[in-house]
Parts: C-alpha cells; sequence; structure tokens
C-alpha cells in the first residue's frame, strides 16, 4: 500500500468490496453495471487481473482495473475501466497515481504496451496520460443473418489507444 496523509492506493483482493467500485463506475454514464460486475467478479485476484483502489478518508474516490490479453501475438494489459471522482482528481494527481501502478504491474510481467478503449473523445486522454490513437473497434453481431461481409451491418465501436510501458 502506498500511503499518505488520509489516502492510499492499493490492488483490491475482497470481491466483497466491488459493490463499492459499483458505486464510483454507476458515475460514468453509460455504464453496464452488471457486466462490469461479472467481469470483475471473474477476474479478482487472478494474476492476469488488478484492479487498483484509490481510498480517502475511507472511501473508495476512484480505481483502474486492467486486464492482460493477448494483442497481435503478444501479452499486453487492457485498461478495462478507469473512473476518479472529480474532486479526487487533482492535476497529476491521482489518474496518474492508478496509471503508473498499473504501469508497473504491466512492467513486472515483461508487458510492453498498455491499450485503453473509449467510446468518448479521446483527446484528452491522449494529451494527458501520453497515449497514442492505435486503432478502431467494430463490432458486428454474429447472429447477424444479413450476409457476410458486404451485406453485414457493422457499427463503430470504440477507439483504441495504446503506449509503451
Amino acid at each position: 500500500m502506498d500511503g499518505c496523509h488520509n489516502h492510499m492506493i492499493y490492488a483490491l483482493t475482497n470481491a466483497l468490496l466491488i459493490p463499492k467500485l459499483l458505486s464510483l463506475a454507476s458515475r460514468v454514464e453509460g455504464t453496464d453495471l452488471i457486466t462490469l460486475e461479472k467481469i470483475i467478479v471473474n477476474q479478482i485476484g487472478r494474476e492476469d487481473a488488478r484492479v487498483f483502489v484509490y481510498e480517502k478518508d475511507r472511501e473508495f474516490r476512484g480505481f483502474i482495473f486492467a486486464t492482460v490479453e493477448v494483442f497481435e501475438g503478444e501479452d499486453s494489459v487492457f485498461i478495462q475501466f478507469c473512473v476518479v471522482e472529480s474532486s479526487a482528481n487533482e492535476p497529476g494527481g491521482v489518474c496518474n497515481e492508478l496509471l503508473s501502478k498499473v504501469r508497473k504491474w504491466a512492467d513486472e510481467r515483461g508487458v510492453r504496451f498498455l491499450y485503453f478503449m473509449t467510446r468518448r473523445n479521446p483527446e484528452g486522454f491522449k494529451r494527458r496520460y501520453k497515449f497514442r490513437h492505435y486503432a478502431k473497434v467494430t463490432k458486428s453481431n454474429v447472429n447477424d443473418q444479413s450476409g457476410f461481409p458486404e451485406k453485414q451491418k457493422y457499427q463503430y465501436h470504440q477507439t483504441v489507444l495504446r503506449r509503451a510501458v
């Protein structure tokens, strides 16, 4: 644990505290809390996943959830979700600290790249956290019977950002 005065950042391993994470995540518009809960419950405590929590005055004020995935033939870390209370995120503050924890964890595993996908405008994240545009993700319903590939409906889904660990 990194502690300073009345706050700390640490790796969460207790699944009983997941409702506190979901309470924070509910503040992000469009978050599918049921899916997020399933993913975290299945990943918490595993070596290839980490939830780092920012706690201040015994309250969760932010967290970042990251997993190791094989992408383009190599282990890569994907930031699955990140949220910090706006009042807790002073410039250069909590988000950078959480991201530093993920970078250190990734580096310890020999991972070279971090990826972050967003449906929002990525420009602020790119500027502030030194990610670069890498790709766009499209998705298609596997049950779509309209034909493949020319008639199938693809949707723009997310922008993928990447940075070196």
